[in-house]
């Protein structure tokens, strides 16, 4: 396929649809969750998208920006208040709490997950690690187990009524710390 038709088959797939579809079943979920959604049933089906071509070369491309973005965005939106309502049950929380409260939300599912790699799936057949030993692969494992789906939570945070956002900017709060600590303890296991 031609890159140009390729660019415009990943417009299609990872935009259009998607955007279409939420529209369609009145913005009952987040869009955000819709192109994951898309991605899995391509997976399941087994849809030949590599001998198509898709994701293209440009597509590719565009998407690697379009994370550095959202990343970007999501960092800049951690640290902005909603208005201040007088009723307002959530105080912004120091730093030392939202780290703390991030380093909680991260160490539970982290130790659980490097364990039950590790213990149950490590064993079976095409899950060891070729280039690393296996607590390495366990932890790198669970380490990605433990970090929530930024993506998802910025869409789901932006869809929120004025009522929720406090609380859905706690949220992306704590995913953003998890987030950078997610990349940071992936290159340090990669050493």
């Amino acid at each position: 396929m031609p890159k140009i038709l390729a660019l415009v088959a990943d417009v299609l797939i990872f935009v259009l649809v998607p955007w279409g579809f939420w529209r369609l079943i009145n913005k009952a979920i987040p869009i955000a969750v819709i192109p994951i959604l898309v991605g899995i049933l391509f997976a399941v089906t087994h849809a030949p998208v590599q001998e198509l071509g898709i994701p293209s070369f440009y597509g590719n491309s565009i998407g690697w920006v379009a994370v550095l973005i959202l990343a970007f965005t999501a960092g800049l939106e951690m640290w902005q208040t909603p208005e201040k309502d007088q009723n307002d049950p959530l105080p912004s929380p120091s730093l030392g709490r939202l780290l703390a409260g991030a380093l909680v939300a991260l160490a539970g599912p982290f130790v659980i997950g490097s364990v039950l790699v590790y213990y149950f799936f490590l064993p079976l057949r095409g899950w060891t690690p070729p280039h690393t030993t296996p607590l390495i692969g366990a932890m790198s494992v669970g380490l990605c187990m433990a970090v929530s789906a930024l993506p998802v939570l910025i869409g789901v945070v932006r869809e929120l009524s004025p009522a929720h956002r406090p609380i859905g900017h706690l949220a992306l709060k704590l995913a953003v710390v998890d987030d950078a600590a997610l990349w940071v303890g992936l290159a340090a296991l990669d050493l």
